[in-house]
């Protein structure tokens, strides 16, 4: 998701400041608004494998795909 983030950020320019402040304003709130959705998402997924014990549990950690991206965010 970084990795696409920053391609997002970067697409169309060479340095991205080359972007007005607004488009680039745009861009840094569409990625941040993008991990809280896939945060929103993985809890609500998290939480219906919880009720229902039956299914395939999740066998990987929160912090896995999302520890990353407040270093991300505050760059």
């Amino acid at each position: 998701m970084i990795a696409t983030c920053k391609a997002y950020i970067r697409d169309g320019v060479t340095n991205v400041w080359d972007h007005s402040d607004i488009e680039l304003m745009k861009r840094i709130t569409d990625c941040i608004r993008l991990n809280e959705a896939y945060q929103r998402q993985y809890s609500k997924v998290k939480q219906r494998l919880l009720e229902t014990p039956s299914e395939r549990q999740f066998d990987f950690r929160y912090c896995t795909f999302f520890a990353q991206f407040p270093t991300f965010d505050e760059k």
